[in-house]
């Protein structure tokens, strides 16, 4: 049962808790949202939708509804080959949702007379330094990122402090408070304790220390016996293995990620359990489970003078009149979220095995969005990996000025069995697969992706002969499926033959392959006078002498142009639109080791195209995403 009120019952425990020196009635207040019951349908359409748009491997969802767990959900994969399922079972780490664990066994200990909020750290944590500022620290600084301490030795306008001490002891049953803290008492305090807001992993590591030495209980044991006991959490661990998730580099490849041993912080980083677990605690907070009145972890912090929405062992902030209480928590391989509506009973949570480029908040409150709460997430791709980094790819690319920024998403640097897998998902979601390209990367064959959704459905053919390209192609045709892309690749000296087919029974069609450069230029003026329009080429080197290809689809007007250097290319493309053009296809390749750009282009009919050719990691930070809040659809995609 919620409680809604601190009354006369409890008075004694809440005032050590308030800080109040009198009986003191505090509310939870119900929103004024209109709040409706969420679906299984509703839950897994926005938690889908946002996979693709996040480009998640793996996600669990929890909720709960006026204090009980309604659901919880697994979607996808550990694996980016989609082999290994994520169940409701598996246990992933909460990283910094620790800290509201933490913080409800602060309480707890404060409850039962073990501690008090004013208390100084120094008074229950014997190896704490008790002189300077240091001293002065309480043990509401640490609960509230207040105290000064270094993250990872980094201050609160994240300019490096410290070098804190390389302590890793091996995983036991019992948290090394002593070890733990020693990584970062020598660092110097980034301010006045209470006077400023700095967010500390150690300042929680530092609160587990002070529980064990005030409660005179190993910290793992007295949270086991006051949160994972009470709410029966049965998988709840702080010693368990990560699964492993996936981070972006600055090129936008999917990168492995394992954040390796945390027991070194658990207080701060290290909780694990499955999502039922994780929702059995959201639910536990809410019905006030663990300490008589969960209100006193984000009553306000009377000393602070900052405007940091952070209060103690959480982050509040007002929405629909009522208040709003969330956490969220990051490792380099994943992104969890708690956030809920105690006046309504409401919440939702989520754990996902993808790192810096993902965004749990979002994906939450588009949850409690459904449920009727007042947020707004933007629904465009998210591919900020965070880096400011340039890496080394080159690209070129083509964008559609049409307001259909959200209609597209790139996947890339995947080898040839998960870009299949990664397909099959997108597909499984309505997503199709517009527009690929192959390349060697570290001497492995991998594959790039634009994928659109609300299209119809594609398909996939790769690794065929010159001569079983053409039986595949006739078998799709009389299949009613046309080639809309065309790729060449060498595995070890053998050619290889790849493309994209779509419905379509269009009979001014054909495919050519394999001409020379002025040959490639009279059939193109051939199937123009024929009324056919190229839409895609493929250029390629048979041992010294380079070939064309080419795909005709339909009728109409297509302009090709070819062995332009850079900045030709760029005046061609500025020409090109003034006369009312835009960029349909583009390729680039060497000619006697100059760079060379061709394209293949159409009138425009639909808005403006543009073209880009710069360093990968300025095209991520720098063009791609302002151009998809624009609106701008990108059509191609193209490495050198």
């Amino acid at each position: 049962m919620r409680l809604h009120s601190l009354g006369l019952s409890c008075l004694l425990a809440i005032t050590a808790i308030l800080i109040f020196t009198t009986c003191h009635e505090k509310l939870y207040p119900p929103s004024t949202a209109t709040v409706v019951d969420l679906t299984p349908a509703m839950i897994d359409a926005i938690v889908e939708e946002e996979m693709v748009l996040q480009n998640i491997v793996g996600i669990t969802v929890g909720v709960v509804e006026n204090g009980i767990v309604t659901h919880t959900r697994a979607y996808g994969h550990h694996d980016q080959a989609r082999t290994n399922p994520v169940t409701t079972s598996s246990k992933f780490r909460y990283a910094s949702i620790s800290k509201p664990v933490t913080a409800i066994a602060t309480f707890r200990a404060i409850t039962d007379g073990h501690m008090g909020l004013n208390d100084k750290v120094a008074d229950h944590v014997s190896f704490w330094p008790s002189t300077g500022s240091k001293g002065d620290i309480t043990i509401a600084h640490l609960l509230s990122h207040r105290s000064g301490i270094v993250h990872y030795g980094y201050d609160e306008d994240d300019d490096k402090v410290c070098d804190p001490l390389d302590v890793n002891p091996l995983p036991t049953s019992s948290f090394n408070a002593s070890a733990s803290v020693d990584r970062f008492k020598h660092c110097p305090l980034t301010f006045t304790p209470g006077t400023e807001n700095n967010y500390s992993s150690y300042a929680y590591d530092l609160l587990g220390a002070a529980i064990e030495e005030a409660t005179g209980m190993d910290y793992i044991a007295y949270v086991n016996t006051h949160v994972k006991n009470v709410a029966g959490m049965n998988s709840f661990s702080g010693f368990a293995a990560s699964p492993g998730g996936y981070d972006l580099d600055c090129n936008l490849n999917r990168t492995v990620e394992n954040e390796g041993d945390v027991s070194i912080k658990i207080p701060g980083g290290g909780w694990s359990s499955n999502i039922g677990d994780l929702a059995r605690f959201m639910a536990g907070v809410i019905n006030n489970d663990f300490i008589p009145a969960s209100y006193a972890l984000w009553q306000p912090v009377t000393f602070a003078t900052d405007n940091d929405d952070y209060v103690y062992g959480f982050r509040k902030k007002s929405r629909d009149n009522a208040d709003y209480i969330s956490h969220g928590g990051a490792h380099d391989d994943l992104r969890s979220y708690i956030g809920f509506f105690p006046g309504d009973g409401n919440g939702v949570c989520l754990m996902m095995n993808t790192g810096g480029n993902g965004n749990s908040y979002r994906i939450g409150e588009k949850l409690l969005a459904a449920m009727g709460y007042g947020f707004t997430r933007s629904d465009l791709p998210l591919t900020d990996n965070g880096e400011s980094v340039e890496c080394g790819d080159r690209m070129v690319s083509i964008w559609r000025d049409n307001g259909n920024g959200d209609e597209t998403v790139i996947r890339r640097g995947l080898s040839h069995s998960d870009f299949l897998a990664e397909r099959n998902a997108l597909a499984e979601k309505g997503w199709y697969l517009i527009d690929m390209e192959t390349y060697k990367e570290n001497g492995s064959q991998v594959w790039d992706g634009i994928f659109r959704k609300d299209v119809t459905s594609t398909s996939i053919w790769r690794g065929f002969s010159t001569e079983g390209w053409f039986e595949k192609w006739e078998e799709e045709n009389d299949a009613g499926r046309r080639l809309i892309d065309l790729e060449m690749y060498k595995v070890g000296p053998n050619t290889k033959w790849a493309g994209l087919f779509q419905a379509d029974n269009s009979d001014n069609y054909a495919m050519w392959r394999n001409f020379s450069t002025s040959d490639f230029g009279d059939k193109y003026f051939e199937m123009r006078d024929e009324g056919r329009k190229l839409i895609d080429i493929e250029t390629y080197k048979i041992g010294t002498s380079r070939k064309w290809a080419g795909v005709w689809l339909g009728t109409g007007t297509s302009l090709l142009n070819r062995n332009y250097s850079q900045d030709d290319f760029i005046e061609l493309c500025r020409e090109r639109v003034d006369n009312g053009y835009r960029l349909l296809d583009v390729e680039t390749y060497l000619v006697n080791g100059q760079r060379k750009f061709a394209g293949v282009w159409e009138p425009a009919s639909e808005g403006e195209a543009r073209w880009f050719n710069i360093l990968m990691g300025d095209w991520v930070n720098d063009k791609h995403i302002p151009l998809v809040e624009d609106g701008y659809e990108l059509l191609d995609l193209e490495k050198y």
